[in-house]
């Protein structure tokens, strides 16, 4: 079997899209995720992360909401998936991540996505995604997720 080169850092809305069946997006997320081949679809301390804090936030589950134990077997059913690995920080990600945070305005929104950005740019990955927010990072390549 021939190993994919295709490598794309899962923002946490592709995550939550796919592990809750219920949300809006899960169908195309996924149609989108059903394309992918052993070890495409990654995740990092951060989207991992991201996705527990949703899980067990209310105010984006509503009556779906679940537990800390609940939100871990969520994950876990992920991550045992081939498709999906973890990657760490790439080496250079801290340099890509102050250059893309230079804004002369206060953003508190766009930490977390400069950050993925800059881990996906490092470790030549692609962002997969629905923000149409991370066109405005340059050199980064972003794979829109059509919902």
């Amino acid at each position: 079997m021939r190993k994919s080169t295709r490598s794309f850092l899962v923002d946490v809305n592709v995550w939550l899209a796919l592990v809750y069946e219920l949300h809006v997006h899960h169908a195309a997320v996924r149609q989108w995720f059903d394309t992918l081949s052993k070890q495409e679809a990654l995740y990092c301390r951060i989207t991992q992360l991201g996705l527990l804090r949703l899980l067990t936030n209310r105010k984006v589950m509503d009556r779906d909401v679940v537990d800390q134990r609940q939100a871990w077997r969520l994950f876990d059913r992920i991550v045992e998936d081939e498709r999906v690995g973890f990657t760490p920080e790439p080496p250079g990600a801290d340099i890509e991540f102050r250059r893309l945070t230079q804004a002369s305005t206060p953003s508190t929104r766009m930490w977390t996505d400069a950050y993925l950005a800059a881990i996906a740019s490092t470790g030549n990955m692609t962002v997969a995604t629905m923000d149409k927010g991370f066109s405005a990072f340059s050199g980064v390549n972003v794979s829109i997720i059509s919902t």
